[in-house]
């Protein structure tokens, strides 16, 4: 019995710990797998792994001659990877260019000559725009004259000062955006294309924040007749945002259709509570970029497009019609099974929806009047625009989403296949 009360001592003592050891927070499903990505972004696999550039990643000048389009671009990219990235830098801010993030307003005072440029080719309060750089001076070329040739007003928002001054010395109306490129080098935003693709956009806002109807393009997708008249249609005069079909699969797209984010028609002469909601969903959709580049980089170049594609997959909806408004009751299935109508939608909410009585619509647009990649030479006879990819001949070229630029191979197969489609009218 003189045991006793010491023995009852150390037991009352241990489950008195107990408790508090078993407190501790057993790993979370999510941090082990963010502790396992860690581990193998430092394993050396394709997906981490990189080697800091010893040579400049673009040059103009090659030998004795003017770079061709990609020719002045490091080599040295693999199957999902590009090993000849900058070393990564701290302190990258997660936010867009300028610090335009959620909660701030649109810096304005960064594209005052952008705006100023705009409004001198704008008609009827409408613009065309696409951005190039050096590499990209062709394809800009091409899509001017392409433009010009559909009547469309239009504009090149040029990424570099070469792009600029090749694109001026050809008649094309250009503004030189270096600056504003440049701004996104203090971003998480490391790669020269991602940039490249996130100044798209945040030009393009700062054409609708003036008051412009904006049509966003890429410079491989070209105008080929005027789409005024389509967007100028009365029952088109609500609707915010428009952009071409995706996928089409009831099943998958809440919408029956996924949205294609690299062609926008904006309308910008909205009035300014409408137009404020446009600038705040982009704005958004930059912002979720950002995030998902951050989380998931090995995506490439995608994230700002990704950035749309999730911030729509996140939001409520109501379908307001599908093709004419005396039509069938507006549905996924409906939108989905009759790709050559307008969809139009309206999304809820309070973020979307103001004082004002309105929520920001967006609409899907006909498939045979803006077709989708390689879908043009079934439709040309009544498209509006037309767009080639780049062919896939060599499947070790497919997939490289960690490219900082691309080649001359992949500009000669564009131009190629846009030839071979009657897209490609230099020269001609």
């Amino acid at each position: 019995m003189a045991l006793a009360a010491p023995l009852t001592l150390l037991l009352l003592l241990c489950s008195s710990v107990h408790p508090v050891q078993s407190s501790r927070k057993h790993p979370t499903k999510s941090s082990r797998k963010s502790r396992a990505l860690r581990q193998k972004l430092r394993s050396g696999n394709n997906l981490g792994a990189w080697t800091e550039a010893t040579a400049p990643l673009h040059s103009t000048v090659c030998g004795d001659h003017t770079c061709r389009p990609g020719e002045g671009n490091l080599k040295g990219y693999k199957h999902w990877s590009q090993p000849y990235e900058s070393a990564p830098l701290a302190g990258l801010s997660k936010r867009g260019a300028h610090g335009w993030s959620k909660g701030s307003a649109f810096p304005s005072d960064k594209y005052t000559e952008l705006v100023a440029a705009a409004l001198r080719v704008q008609r009827h309060r409408l613009v065309a725009m696409t951005v190039a750089d050096f590499d990209f001076r062709l394809l800009a070329e091409n899509w001017y004259q392409h433009a010009q040739r559909a009547d469309l007003p239009a504009i090149v928002h040029a990424l570099d000062s070469e792009a600029f001054v090749y694109l001026s010395a050809r008649g094309v109306a250009t503004h030189n955006g270096t600056d504003n490129l440049l701004a996104w080098s203090l971003t998480k935003l490391q790669r020269h294309i991602q940039r490249a693709l996130a100044e798209k956009h945040m030009a393009a806002a700062a054409l609708v924040a003036s008051g412009l109807d904006v049509l966003m393009f890429d410079s491989t997708h070209v105008p080929l007749r005027s789409p005024i008249a389509y967007f100028s249609a009365p029952q088109l005069a609500a609707v915010d945002l428009l952009a071409p079909r995706g996928e089409c699969n009831a099943q998958k797209q809440h919408a029956g259709c996924s949205f294609a984010w690299n062609f926008l028609f904006l309308r910008g002469s909205a009035p300014a509570p409408r137009r404020d909601r446009i600038v705040r969903y982009m704005q958004a959709a930059v912002d979720t970029g950002m995030v998902d580049f951050y989380l998931r980089w090995w995506s490439g170049h995608h994230c700002i497009y990704m950035g749309y594609d999730k911030l729509f997959r996140s939001q409520r909806f109501a379908f307001e019609r599908v093709g004419e408004p005396d039509g069938p009751p507006p549905s996924a299935q409906l939108a989905a099974d009759r790709p050559n109508t307008t969809a139009i939608l309206a999304l809820k909410g309070a973020t979307w929806c103001g004082n004002d009585g309105a929520c920001l619509r967006l609409g899907l647009l006909p498939a045979n009047l803006f077709p989708p990649p390689n879908g043009y030479p079934a439709v040309r006879g009544v498209a509006l625009a037309g767009r080639t990819i780049r062919p896939n001949k060599d499947p070790t070229r497919s997939h490289r989403l960690r490219l900082d630029r691309y080649d001359e191979v992949d500009f000669d197969t564009l131009r190629e296949a846009m030839f071979a489609d009657g897209l490609w009218r230099l020269g001609s």
